[in-house]
């Protein structure tokens, strides 16, 4: 086998690896990622989880600190709103598209996604429904044909993906009244309600960012000014 060929796969199973234990919020903001720490982890060498740091780099999940190593960054406030606010728009938008471009079976993928995001509340699998609550809010913007959409909501959501745990630990009952909104949203769109699954979509959004605020500014508190 081609040794960059094996390289890459190699990084490929270390990034997911690292992405669903950011999803499950086993990494804090602020905390350092040690590549040795990783190798030992995930049982392969320093080249593969670095090509991996790399690729969550990318997407801001971590930042690189020269002569330091990898972290996972601390949110502003305002990159917060910035975040959470553009989303809320184009997610409020996706649903009321959805509500009159998707097709039936559209709608069973849905309910589907929103009933295995119920198994894993049920459950307490965190990663599990954090999985399932990207698939809902990708396969609701998938069923508008928009391609352009789809794609600018997939590079908000994975950067969003880290600053969820805030507003989850803000509120430990976040994760059931998420399910509880999606279920809103989804009678909507299946009654081919744009408007109304517009306005869900966006309470939906702006109510994790109040958290996320609070849960950032609870981390703050518990940090110190020193973190």
């Amino acid at each position: 086998m081609d040794i960059r060929v094996e390289v890459r796969t190699v990084s490929r199973v270390a990034y997911d690896h690292l992405y669903r234990m950011i999803l499950a919020g086993e990494f804090l903001p602020g905390q350092w990622i040690k590549e040795r720490q990783l190798t030992e982890l995930l049982g392969i060498s320093r080249t593969p989880v670095r090509e991996a740091l790399r690729m969550l780099e990318q997407e801001r999940l971590v930042v690189s600190i020269p002569h330091r190593g990898f972290r996972v960054p601390i949110p502003t406030i305002k990159e917060l709103e910035d975040f959470y606010e553009l989303r809320a728009e184009l997610e409020g938008m996706a649903a009321r598209l959805a509500a009159t471009r998707a097709a039936e079976a559209d709608l069973s993928h849905l309910k589907s996604l929103w009933e295995a995001a119920q198994e894993g509340l049920r459950v307490g699998d965190a990663t599990a429904m954090a999985e399932s609550n990207d698939a809902f809010h990708h396969s609701l913007a998938q069923c508008t044909g928009n391609a352009e959409l789809v794609s600018s909501l997939d590079r908000l959501r994975t950067g969003i993906d880290l600053y969820r745990n805030l507003s989850w630990s803000a509120q430990k009952g976040r994760p059931a009244l998420t399910l509880e909104q999606h279920q809103r949203i989804l009678t909507f769109v299946c009654q081919r309600n744009g408007p109304a699954a517009q306005d869900s979509a966006r309470t939906h959004i702006l109510d994790s960012l109040a958290l996320a605020k609070q849960g950032l500014q609870s981390f703050h508190h518990q940090s110190g000014p020193n973190e």
